[in-house]
């Protein structure tokens, strides 16, 4: 029912496409951005458990390998976390921009 109330506001159904595909691409940009967070912090322990089991086994350079793990780990989370919702958010640009609005509401020839 709400649904419909929604779609009845707008007087093309390709205006009430796009800006919920808008919507949902946003969306899905604050829960990776979310998901995100927890991955880097899950990386963060995980990097730190591998560094610590390195030197507890006496790898050669295990110490260097652990700081590396400690700095490389995280931003790899980082950057990735970046990348996904950089492209979420050109997404939702896409679909809100008013190219999109007007190619959806030109008549088709048939």
């Amino acid at each position: 029912m709400a649904l419909q109330a929604f779609r009845l506001r707008f007087s093309q159904p390709g205006e009430a496409l796009a800006l919920g595909l808008s919507r949902a691409a946003t969306g899905a940009a604050v829960f990776r951005a979310i998901d995100g967070a927890q991955n880097l912090v899950a990386s963060r322990e995980v990097s730190g458990e591998i560094a610590r089991t390195l030197v507890a086994e006496g790898t050669r350079d295990a110490e260097l390998l652990g700081q590396m793990l400690s700095v490389m780990m995280p931003v790899g989370s980082v950057l990735m976390s970046l990348f996904v919702v950089g492209l979420f958010v050109l997404l939702s640009s896409y679909f809100g921009s008013d190219g999109l609005r007007a190619l959806l509401q030109t008549p088709r020839a048939e």
